[in-house]
């Protein structure tokens, strides 16, 4: 798997590809810089995809359009290819939006951490 994912093997039939911020600010569920989790796991001879989200926001039922969007490409594309579609220009834009959604989101909890701090003294 490529286009900005990050490969983590989980065991020798298991594997789990990342994209996208664990944490942001996003409340457009579409937005594909929001964190996306593809496990690939082989049980028996058959592969099973699962994809979902586990970072912020966490609302999973409001991206299923999304997640399942991903998996039918996922799917149509290994099953034709045996890969995915290299996209480099698209996956480097997702990869800075999801760079700057993350650090949007960390000035926005610095900014309260400095406003709680100062309410308190």
């Amino acid at each position: 798997m490529n286009n900005c994912f990050t490969e983590k093997e989980i065991n020798s039939n298991k594997w789990s590809y990342k994209r996208g911020a664990a944490l942001a600010f996003e409340f457009n569920y579409s937005s594909e810089a929001i964190e996306m989790e593809v496990i690939l796991e082989v049980i028996g001879n058959q592969l099973r995809i699962s994809v979902g989200n586990w970072g912020f926001p966490f609302e999973p039922l409001l991206m299923k359009k999304r997640f399942k969007k991903n998996l039918d490409i996922i799917v149509k594309q290994l099953s034709q290819n045996g890969c995915l579609e290299e996209k480099i220009d698209e996956s480097e834009k997702i990869l800075d939006e999801s760079k700057n959604k993350k650090k949007s989101a960390l000035f926005v909890i610095a900014l309260i951490a400095i406003l709680f701090i100062v309410i308190e003294t």
